[in-house]
């Protein structure tokens, strides 16, 4: 249609305003959606920071819990060190001295029916005819014992330590009281070692 002109009708002003409205509607939604989204990627970012934070003091956790065990094996080397000093002192106590080796092996033949109470010792060195220096010990001691079985066992236990020789029963005697206890002496020799 030739001529067919579109006329509004609406007066200029109030297409102005009602542009101007649509304008800023349309504006408000596009810069609400820019808030919304700002918040999340912040929400996002703010909970990753929290993330790394937690990680972080993980971190220090580990980082605290490694000090405690560094200080933790400082102390314990320290004590492996004494302990070992100590060691050392026995052992170079115990190599010039031959009663603690003896004192070991009579611990150990003893029972709990059976007790000393005296142990006597005395050294004995012998130079043999080749040069060598040989060192024993004859040894006595004296004790209670609640029968003749703990006894017997306490003589046998003492032969079968390596370094007794010649365990011999001098006396016995049962208590006169009544009471089944058994006094009695013993003597045996410690095996001759050489002295270097």
């Amino acid at each position: 249609m030739p001529g067919i002109n579109e006329i509004n009708l609406i007066p200029g002003e109030i297409l102005s305003q009602n542009m101007t409205r649509h304008r800023i509607k349309r504006g408000g939604i596009v810069l609400g959606c820019l808030v919304v989204l700002l918040c999340a990627a912040g929400l996002g970012y703010w909970g990753y920071v929290l993330g790394l934070e937690k990680k972080v003091d993980t971190f220090r956790g580990y980082g605290d819990q490694m000090k405690g065990l560094e200080k933790s094996l400082a102390i314990k080397n320290q004590n492996i060190k004494q302990l070992l000093e100590k060691r050392e002192n026995l052992l170079s106590i115990t190599g010039k001295n031959f009663s603690t080796p003896i004192f070991f092996s009579v611990t150990r033949s003893i029972n709990p029916g059976t007790k000393l109470f005296k142990l006597w010792m005395e050294k004995r060195i012998n130079k043999e005819k080749d040069g060598k220096i040989t060192i024993g010990f004859d040894l006595k001691a004296w004790g209670l014992s609640r029968s003749f079985q703990y006894l017997n066992n306490f003589l046998v236990n003492l032969e079968k330590q390596k370094y007794f020789r010649d365990v011999t029963l001098v006396k016995s005697n049962r208590d006169e009281k009544g009471k089944n206890i058994i006094t009695f002496e013993i003597s045996f020799h410690y095996a001759e070692v050489s002295d270097s």
